[in-house]
């Protein structure tokens, strides 16, 4: 009776805010990004209200140096250009040059929305006393010019997100979280919805509107705080890691980056993990090079 009020009040708020979407566009779950997220764990996750108690940081700093790693990702060859997304379906959007997302490569081969993050088989764990305790200040994800914004969002257990509509149109965010309870809910015009989240998650999760399928964002939920996204110049930086060797994760929505060339040296890494040994001060990567073919979508 509980799921059916809720799919019932989700129908109303559709309605009601004058989506140009049916209802039966906003979808509980979206398959495919479940499935993405069922790949890298096992068990399933009913839908129900957030938890708002945040989780425990695990581990205790206890390091006494620390270091931070620089690094700017480039392109190596040529991809493919984003194209512009048909957003016909609704008025708002279809005045907007909306071009896709998920491939975003500037100047000189520069790349946008890599994402590196300590990785759970690190050996090394300790975290700087500074950065012990998430920001309380909620984080923001906002539906604006008919994409989310950031595209890649990184969040650690015990923060929450407002989730606000800058658009003149309505949307829904369903954020298909693995080990946090799968929530998706209508954000109005001028709308605004306070996500708590309590748990980390395995791997970056979606976050999709539904009621315009282009629409797709990430959430990197990791309990340290040893996560870097770069920007327009390719170029991400992690500040204050433990000094000794660290196992990081490397990450991008279009698949496994499992080898690179750092400093002009090709390197391997097995299913994404790249291990470093941190010196104190400033580690310097230089430029790495990945390879135009590791972006395309199998």
């Amino acid at each position: 009776m509980k799921k059916f009020l809720t799919y019932a009040a989700v129908a109303c708020c559709v309605s009601l805010i004058g989506c140009t979407q049916p209802t039966s566009a906003v979808a509980q779950s979206s398959p495919t990004a479940t499935a993405e997220v069922a790949a890298l764990s096992e068990g399933t996750a009913p839908v129900a209200e957030v938890p708002a108690t945040p989780t425990k940081v695990k581990y205790v700093a206890q390091a006494k140096k620390w270091g931070t790693l620089r690094a700017k990702f480039v392109v190596d060859g040529k991809v493919a250009d984003p194209t512009k997304v048909n957003a016909a379906t609704d008025p708002f959007c279809a005045a907007l040059p909306i071009m896709t997302e998920n491939l975003i490569v500037g100047k000189e081969g520069a790349l946008k929305n890599l994402a590196i993050y300590l990785d759970k088989k690190s050996k090394t764990k300790d975290i700087h006393p500074d950065l012990a305790k998430p920001d309380a200040t909620p984080l923001k994800l906002d539906n604006k010019n008919c994409v989310f914004v950031p595209h890649v969002l990184f969040v650690r257990p015990g923060q929450s997100v407002d989730v606000t509509n800058s658009d003149q149109t309505g949307h829904n965010a369903n954020f298909n979280f693995f080990n946090n309870e799968p929530v998706n809910f209508l954000v109005p015009p001028g709308g605004k919805k306070n996500l708590p989240v309590s748990k980390d998650e395995p791997a970056p999760i979606p976050v999709d509107c539904n009621i315009h399928n282009w629409m797709r964002a990430h959430v990197i939920v990791q309990d340290h705080p040893y996560v870097g996204i770069s920007g327009e110049d390719g170029v991400l930086e992690i500040a204050n890691l433990p000094v000794g060797p660290v196992t990081l994760r490397v990450w991008h929505e279009l698949g496994t980056i499992d080898e690179a060339s750092v400093g002009g040296k090709k390197e391997k890494w097995s299913k994404g993990r790249m291990d470093i040994e941190i010196k104190e001060g400033m580690n310097d990567l230089g430029t790495v090079k990945i390879a135009a073919d590791k972006f395309t979508k199998k």
